[in-house]
């Protein structure tokens, strides 16, 4: 095998083990939260750059690692981030810093703006049914 292609090979592999043990660090921090119910928030931000699912789960892991976030989605095609989080525990400038650490563009779209856009694909899936 040539060296590119043990080189290529080696970083994947080495982008899988970063995944899965954010993966895993998220389930474990998922059981905690279930037990302890908060309000939360929810705030969406652009991500620019993104274009795989590693990538993804690169930005889920950095959302992940700040204490009071709940949950976070990211697709990389729509190239966003929701994120779900306790308001007592921490705000959206936190989520933003531990996210553009990730080396991608961030932009937080206002949280009047992702509350309006979870109703509109409440509405869009109640058409839908």
């Amino acid at each position: 095998m040539s060296k590119i292609k043990v080189f290529v090979m080696i970083m994947l592999l080495g982008v899988f083990a970063i995944v899965s043990a954010q993966t895993a660090a998220k389930k474990e921090k998922d059981a905690k939260k279930s037990t302890a119910k908060a309000k939360t928030e929810i705030i969406t931000f652009n991500v620019d750059g993104m274009t795989c699912g590693a990538c993804a789960g690169m930005v889920d892991g950095a959302a992940n690692t700040v204490d009071g976030v709940a949950k976070c989605s990211v697709k990389f095609k729509e190239k966003q981030a929701v994120v779900e989080y306790d308001p007592k525990k921490t705000d959206a400038k936190k989520i933003e810093a531990a996210l553009k650490t990730t080396g991608f563009s961030i932009a937080r779209i206002e949280k009047t703006d992702a509350k309006k856009k979870i109703s509109e694909k409440a509405a869009v899936a109640k058409k839908k049914k």
